[in-house]
């Protein structure tokens, strides 16, 4: 009687093999659950200063970028939280879900990895500079309106991108989320005004 055949080592995991766990164990996060501030947030600059290896994953590549956009949004939120603090009400579901975003988004990017050159990929940079807030609050939520839409279209462009299905879903799904806080905070300007 011949013996059963032996189990054969497992196989290493592989960055794309962990994106796509990440992306398809994160998809259920990024609706409802929320994260505090105790994780500490690696600077876009020392990302963009950081080496980039040749032969970096392309999805490594897009979840960079869409790090730095969703970091970019989230500073635009809670500068914007910080010198009206009667909109907190309006912008908290904004500023959590983009904190899940990006807790889901760090853990796609090892340390040091830097978004990818301007103009590799289809999406465009986001600015080191610090988001102007307006004086007056419905100046300000047009202002958070335009950028989520922004963010909602390099979202888009990104999920086209990605090699993986899953993080091409994980994606589309925060650029869905991105238009919806653009509508919510586009007619609460709409509100204010009136």
């Amino acid at each position: 009687m011949p013996s059963p055949p032996s189990p054969s080592p497992p196989a290493a995991l592989t960055r794309r093999a962990a994106l796509a766990a990440l992306a398809a164990g994160g998809t259920s996060l990024v609706a409802g659950c929320t994260f505090g501030d105790d994780r500490p947030r690696r600077g876009r600059r020392g990302r963009r200063r950081a080496a980039q290896e040749v032969d970096q994953d392309p999805d490594i590549a897009v979840a960079a970028l869409a790090l730095a956009h969703e970091e970019s949004v989230l500073d635009a939120l809670v500068a914007t939280d910080s010198r009206h603090p009667r909109l907190a009400g309006r912008l908290a579901a904004a500023i959590e879900a983009h904190r899940a975003h990006i807790a889901l988004l760090a853990e796609a990017v090892p340390e040091g990895k830097a978004p990818p050159e301007p103009g590799a990929l289809s999406s465009p940079e986001p600015t080191d500079e610090p988001f102007q807030v307006p004086a007056k609050p419905r100046a300000a939520l047009t202002r958070l309106a335009v950028l989520e839409q922004e963010l909602s279209v390099a979202d888009k462009r990104h999920a086209f991108t990605a090699q993986s299905g899953s993080f091409a879903r994980l994606l589309a799904s925060m650029a869905a989320s991105a238009s919806q806080h653009a509508a919510t905070l586009e007619a609460d300007s709409t509100a204010a005004a009136g």
